[in-house]
């Protein structure tokens, strides 16, 4: 998780480069020159978080005088593992027009983190012709900073400086360290960098730090900057608000200035005396097996429900934790907290720091104390306070990891869809052996006609081979079909919505048009375990940005192929319910843009209502009823559909490699492109248990003023295509009113 440093072998270039910042045209002596071609000097910054997310490669263009008229900018960079020529792992191209009289011009490429890179080339066309003043000869190879401290918590630190970085995006990198359980130190890098004006251009990171000095100054900058930040943290980011006090009118300050305060999904701080029903047998034994790996984990799973709320700032709380007093160790900066928990009946992370949710995502605010954590916190139940900060690492919230392979790839396969067609082939294969064995031989016999079996034989074995071609084309069907499970968070008071969304695609015929997805919206692939550990990865991928969209130009989705993504997307919606009325006398009209088999609603009172099978655009009276009927509606609903796998099949090939990898040093190689993350601990996965109650919660736990809708067409996922065919899709939508 290394910022890239360029090394390079060609001397043309190699002056020109310092840590992944790229000047061309090329001078010896650092001065500036131009292309002779069309007078333009290009800076090239590709320093930012190795590994997964989006990479913000920022091009600045420059000229001595303005041109007179606009010139349109084609940039084309690949990225490779290798450096050979013609191995592109990822190509992503983007077009921009500089304008007449200006002399500096900037875009900014977000290239997908799908492979592991070490090489990059880049093409510039000013018109239509190609500079090669401002390209580069082949690939550059380029060598990470191998820091020897193993896997690093990649923080993003966002200044509010009005000065431009004077090399490019960052400002500056730091690696230190900090204590976050038992006896290890986690590392951190921490990279300094101008405010983003995407979300994505966050997305590699997995913590973004910032002072409350800094925060309150953002207010003063462009607002898709404060947006940018948001929509990052309400995605799924972790926010660390640094020296910001222990007054909880700080806290609500906080959610004020970054637009949070309605982005609370659940009703923490409340006391419900209801019974939760007991989960389905089915699910029992798997919860127990939770709880006992859980158990033997190095760190601990946070459960929901173990923070002391604020009553001074609702949403917010302190960590419950325990202090072990018997341990030995310096605790000098934290030796106030630890006097006050001494002291105090609530062993909480008052005085040290407070959390909320926001969305997918969390906010910390600490006080004036260091991270490094002393030991006599870092036992027992306040381990789970650093499982939390694990929970949020990239690979575990995602479910996945660049390049590795998923044993849950099988769970969400689309119905009926590319699979081989076994039983006709038997069909077919024995009708096949009737007829060009017996029953041609005889009815040539009755002919007198034997001398023509050489010619009946082949005809029959044509006609049998493309019937079952034909059979298979037919049975998958023409288009392209998805199945997609998708959970949306949306705030219908911003008109904000994020939603996390993993879909399946079988594209039987390939439309006319390319796939495409918003500009606001990341995608990730999900790999097979067997294929990621007994194929190569050749990802071959690429990207085209055309303005608001991202055209997934080859590679992502081949034609009859089950492929499997991640998406996420956090944006500005205009899609909502519009519920009309109070009390238990409520009208919803479905404005969501998919039939809705379930809507379940919460009042101001906090009174439950509920309704089934809404229409598009159609509007209904909802019923009143009794909290139980609502979260059983729901739960009901949400376990059946459920991922699950194929009868007889499962983690079979994961198992099959345990077996053998002790034993085979090849094997152990191809486990390593397995991972350890899992989609069904995602932090859509983990938003789903929450409202099913299957993480040990309460279910369906809504503040007032929420619902919580189901359709089985897409709502907020993008899949691709217009006009996609869906099966046994399960979309869900909280929504705050």
């Amino acid at each position: 998780m290394a910022i890239a440093c360029g090394v390079l072998a060609m001397p043309a270039v190699a002056a020109a480069i310092s840590n992944n910042f790229f000047v061309l045209p090329a001078s010896p002596d650092g001065s500036v020159v131009y292309s002779p071609r069309n007078g333009l000097n290009l800076e090239i910054d590709d320093r930012w978080f190795d590994g997964a997310g989006y990479r913000p490669v920022r091009l600045r263009f420059s000229s001595v005088t303005p041109a007179t008229a606009a010139r349109r900018i084609d940039v084309r960079m690949s990225f490779s593992d290798s450096g050979r020529v013609g191995d592109n792992d990822l190509v992503v191209t983007q077009s921009g027009e500089m304008p007449a009289d200006v002399t500096h011009f900037e875009m900014v490429l977000r290239c997908p983190g799908v492979v592991a890179w070490s090489s990059v080339a880049w093409e510039v066309r000013v018109g239509d012709q190609l500079d090669k003043s401002i390209s580069s000869p082949g690939f550059v190879p380029t060598q990470n900073v191998a820091s020897g401290q193993g896997p690093m918590l990649r923080i993003a630190t966002p200044s509010n400086t009005e000065d431009r970085a004077e090399t490019g995006l960052l400002y500056a990198r730091q690696v230190t360290s900090i204590a976050v359980g038992g006896r290890r130190r986690q590392f951190t890098e921490r990279l300094v960098c101008e405010p983003m004006t995407s979300w994505l251009d966050y997305s590699g990171a997995e913590v973004v730090s910032v002072e409350l000095a800094t925060l309150r100054l953002f207010a003063e900058r462009p607002e898709e900057e404060v947006a940018a930040l948001r929509r990052w943290l309400i995605a799924g980011g972790v926010l660390w608000v640094e020296n910001a006090g222990v007054t909880p009118s700080v806290y609500t300050e906080i959610e004020s200035l970054l637009g949070v305060s309605r982005w609370r999904m659940t009703s923490t701080d409340e006391v419900i005396d209801e019974d939760e029903p007991p989960l389905p047998e089915s699910l029992l034994a798997e919860d127990e097996s939770d709880q006992a790996s859980q158990q033997e984990a190095d760190e601990p799973i946070e459960r929901r429900g173990d923070v002391t709320p604020i009553a001074e700032a609702p949403g917010w709380g302190y960590v419950k934790i325990e202090v072990d007093s018997s341990v030995e160790g310096d605790a000098s900066p934290f030796r106030g907290v630890l006097d006050s928990l001494a002291a105090s009946a609530e062993r909480d992370t008052r005085g040290w720091f407070a959390q909320r949710e926001a969305g997918f995502g969390r906010v910390l605010a600490f006080n004036k104390l260091p991270f490094d954590v002393p030991p006599q916190l870092q036992m027992g139940r306040s381990r789970q306070v650093f499982g939390a900060w694990q929970n949020h690492r990239w690979a575990s919230r995602h479910g996945l990891e660049p390049g590795s392979g998923s044993a849950e790839f099988g769970n969400l396969m689309i119905p009926d869809v590319g699979l081989a067609p076994v039983n006709a082939f038997q069909v077919l294969i024995t009708l096949f052996v009737l007829v060009i064995g017996p029953l041609n031989y005889w009815l040539l016999w009755r002919r007198q006609q034997l001398h023509l079996l050489v010619v009946t034989t082949p005809l029959v074995a044509l006609v049998a081979t493309l019937g079952l071609a034909a059979y298979a084309s037919v049975a998958d069907g023409f288009g392209v079909k998805a199945r997609a499970h998708s959970l949306t968070l949306l705030d219908q008071t911003s008109g904000e919505a994020a939603t996390w969304g993993r879909v399946s695609h079988y594209v039987a015929t390939t439309p006319e048009e390319l796939p495409s997805l918003p500009a606001d919206t990341a995608i990730y692939p999900i790999d097979p375990v067997w294929e990621a550990a007994f194929v190569d990865p050749d990802a071959d991928l690429a990207v085209t940005w055309e303005g608001d969209q991202q055209v997934l130009r080859s590679g992502w989705m081949p034609s009859r192929t089950a492929v499997q993504h991640l998406v996420v997307r956090s944006h500005k919606t205009g899609k909502r319910l519009d519920l009309v009325g109070e009390g238990a006398s409520i009208r919803v009209a479905n404005r969501l843009g998919a039939p809705l088999e379930l809507v379940v609603v919460r009042n101001d009172a906090g009174e439950w209502l509920m309704a089934e099978n809404i229409e598009r655009d159609g509007a209904v009276v909802l019923k009143p009823v009794e909290r139980l009927a609502a979260m059983q509606g729901f739960r009901t609903m949400a376990i059946s559909r459920m991922p699950s796998f194929p009868a007889g099949a499962g983690r079979a090939v994961e198992e099959a490699l345990a077996r053998v990898g002790s034993s085979n040093r090849e094997f152990r190689r191809m486990q390593g492109g397995m991972g350890g993350a899992t989609l069904s601990e995602n932090s859509q996965s983990r938003m789903l248990d929450a409202l099913t109650g299957l993480d040990g919660s309460r279910s369906v736990d809504v503040p007032p003023r929420s619902y919580i809708a189901v359709a089985s067409q897409s709502i907020d996922t993008p899949l691709g295509w217009e006009n996609v065919e869906e099966l046994d899709s399960f979309h869900v939508v909280v929504g705050r009113w």
